[in-house]
């Protein structure tokens, strides 16, 4: 990798690039220079999502919207420039991107207690608010319907259906809870004007 970190600014030489966290969509990398200065390097999987350049539009207006109000730089992701001042390298070996690395930040893999939940919820809640008035109809679509959930529960519908080697037995529970958050979605749908 260092043949694509040379094409970033980074502070200082990279010394070291290692394999990071526990992610499957993305590579993902923790780079730290002579300078002590760490990094987050990603290969962004072009497979899952094939219009990098869509998505790194999306990052980029997302982040320097967040960026405008938050008064502590660790809350919102900050991408490292190219040399050529660009916010992201793709090449035909494929398109990556460096942010500066969040220290003492804590990335769970899955919730250990409630209060993990709790403070999950308070993040969330907060990145949503931070957006609320951001002009959401600029994103492009990255992944066609992700977000659609009627489209979604259909998918599970289908998949089930033929219940092989009796998976919709085995899931009679999580089914019948599919069929009755499908039927509560479709009735806030209903009263409202815009379900997505």
């Amino acid at each position: 990798m260092n043949g694509i970190l040379d094409l970033f600014a980074l502070d200082g030489r990279a010394v070291s690039c290692e394999r990071y966290g526990n992610g499957h969509i993305n590579e993902t990398y923790l780079v730290r220079t002579d300078r002590q200065h760490d990094y987050i390097l990603q290969k962004v999987n072009d497979h899952v999502f094939p219009d990098t350049a869509a998505l790194m539009e999306n990052i980029i207006a997302v982040t320097e919207y967040l960026r405008q109000s938050e008064k502590d730089p660790r809350r919102v992701l900050t991408l490292v420039d190219t040399k050529d001042g660009k916010k992201y390298l793709s090449d035909s070996r494929g398109c990556f991107r460096v942010y500066e690395f969040v220290r003492d930040g804590v990335c769970l893999n899955r919730a250990e207690s409630a209060d993990d939940l709790r403070q999950s919820a308070v993040a969330f809640g907060g990145f949503l608010n931070g957006l609320s008035a951001f002009p959401a109809k600029t994103l492009h679509e990255i992944i066609p319907q992700f977000h659609d959930t009627v489209e979604r529960f259909r998918q599970l519908k289908r998949a089930i259906a033929p219940h092989p080697i009796g998976r919709r037995r085995r899931a009679r529970t999580w089914c019948g809870r599919s069929d009755r958050s499908l039927d509560d979605h479709s009735r806030l749908c209903r009263s409202t004007t815009e379900c997505r």
